[in-house]
């Protein structure tokens, strides 16, 4: 089953390539330590696996386990699992490049690669460092389950399985999947319609995989659903929004929201996006449509062009709505940087429909434009780790502030639990990469509130208890907020502190 797994000397150039732009794109990420709100949630709270099956997440509650077993714990593991995260990624793009047939293009190969890699969306999830290694196993598990594909019972048992794992550690995955697959139909039929101008539909399933690869995709979201739902009733989890699907009434209102999104991630300025990037990719996206265009009607006009046509459109749309994907028919819809992620393989799938051009000139500008954009992209990248720093350290000089004052406080040894009430997720000296649940500040979350007190202070405060929560909610409501001094009380073994 297994082929071609040597890597060609072209493919190695890539790999490396690629990995150097990567390290320096995300290099804030590699090497310095700053923290999400998960990672400071993750230092010192222990692990509750229940969280990970209510999300449908059972791999990564096994991955995690393991991981706390061998001792490479997240986020500790900071370097190590963000590079493996970059290598993942970097040979995910690789097998994109195969199941394209583009690997003889080095130039062209290297620009999807950093397109799919070191896209400004794609920068949120190497943010949390506890969810790297995660994110890395469930891309890799994923495409190596659909390149591998072959309608035979043990391979296809072999890849469903990894397209399942894949899932049952992140969703998201199924995305790029859907979106490189769509991508290498549409390749297909182009390239049938420059030898002959007619589809030769054989040549096509067989170029493409096509039905083995949606046999794989199809069964691995079978298995992962029944094995899911064994174990959450094994379990008695009650599933969460992020795995319950949306209503029939809901769906007006849905569609709605895919638009407003549809228009913020193609059309809108964004702070990680800015609008001269939206501009020149816009151009790309306008070349690679003139160029499929003219390919497909290249010949005479008949039904079977009327049919390529209208088929490619019909695909083009599906990868799409892909960006999206699983978010589309959940009910959690929470479409941040990190969720939309694989806009990054849509695009790597533009600018290599643009090279299907026998146009020099049209390759020339394509690399241009595209080297243009990723260092842009590479630049939002550094922002983006940079201002997490920035952000840390203002975290880490209010979290000081505050500890001073309670160690001033005359009751001060009497405080055994802490509660923290309130909270900005900015600055009013704005982070303008706070976006979402990205580099927002750990005070604006109730998971990371008081382990930053911890663990800038040492100090192993609890938790306040139900009743003491409703009381401290009760006072701040109507104190005076921090800095002020009736911000912060000491109430026998309970200090609350109001944000």
């Amino acid at each position: 089953m297994i082929t071609n797994l040597k890597p060609s000397q072209t493919e190695l150039k890539i790999f490396l390539l690629t990995m150097v732009v990567c390290v320096a794109a995300k290099g804030n990420a590699l090497f310095q330590l700053s923290y999400s709100t998960d990672d400071f949630f993750s230092m010192l709270t222990p692990m509750n696996l229940n969280v990970y099956f209510m999300d449908g997440r059972f791999g990564w509650a096994l991955l995690s386990t393991l991981n706390h077993s061998l001792g490479a714990v997240a986020p500790f593991t900071n370097t190590f699992f963000i590079f493996l995260y970059m290598a993942c990624l970097v040979l995910a793009g690789l097998i994109v490049c195969r199941i394209w047939r583009i690997t003889d293009n080095m130039i062209l190969s290297t620009l999807v690669v950093l397109f799919i890699n070191i896209h400004p969306y794609q920068a949120e999830l190497f943010s949390f460092k506890v969810n790297a290694l995660y994110n890395a196993f469930s891309i890799l598990f994923a495409y190596i389950g659909l390149y591998y594909s072959e309608l035979k019972i043990k391979p296809i048992f072999l890849t469903s399985f990894c397209m399942s794992f894949a899932l049952s550690i992140y969703q998201l995955s199924l995305n790029p999947i859907v979106i490189t697959l769509c991508f290498a139909i549409v390749f297909e039929i182009v390239r049938q319609s420059i030898n002959n101008n007619s589809s030769n539909w054989k040549q096509i399933l067989h170029k493409t995989k096509l039905l083995p690869r949606m046999v794989t995709i199809w069964l691995g979201v079978f298995f992962y659903l029944i094995g899911n739902k064994v174990l959450q009733n094994i379990l008695h989890t009650i599933p969460s929004e992020r795995f319950q699907f949306i209503s029939i009434y809901d769906i007006v209102h849905r569609l709605i929201e895919i638009k407003d999104v549809m228009l913020k991630m193609f059309f809108l300025p964004e702070p990680i996006m800015p609008i001269a990037l939206k501009v020149i990719l816009a151009i790309l996206g306008f070349l690679a449509i003139v160029v499929c265009t003219s390919k497909i009607f290249s010949g005479n006009l008949n039904k079977g062009t009327m049919v390529n046509f209208l088929l490619v459109l019909v695909v083009l749309f599906i990868s799409l709505m892909s960006t999206v994907g699983v978010p589309l028919i959940v009910k959690t819809w929470w479409p941040v940087a990190r969720v939309l992620s694989s806009i990054g393989y849509f695009w790597a799938g533009v600018i290599s429909l643009a090279f299907f051009s026998v146009s020099k000139k049209i390759h020339l500008i394509v690399v241009i434009l595209s080297s243009i954009v990723l260092f842009g992209f590479a630049g939002i990248n550094n922002r983006i780790y940079t201002d997490q720093v920035r952000l840390n350290m203002r975290d880490f000089h209010k979290a000081n502030r505050i500890i001073y004052r309670l160690e001033n406080h005359p009751e001060f040894s009497r405080v055994q639990r802490v509660t923290i009430i309130g909270g900005d997720w900015n600055f009013p000296s704005a982070i303008d990469t706070a976006i979402g649940d990205m580099n927002i500040s750990a005070f604006s979350k109730s998971w990371s509130k008081l382990n930053i007190l911890k663990e800038l202070s040492g100090y192993n405060f609890a938790q306040a208890t139900e009743n003491e929560q409703e009381k401290a909610e009760a006072y701040c409501s109507g104190a005076p907020k921090w800095p002020a001094p009736e911000s912060l009380i000491i109430d026998g073994g309970l200090c609350i502190i109001c944000l």
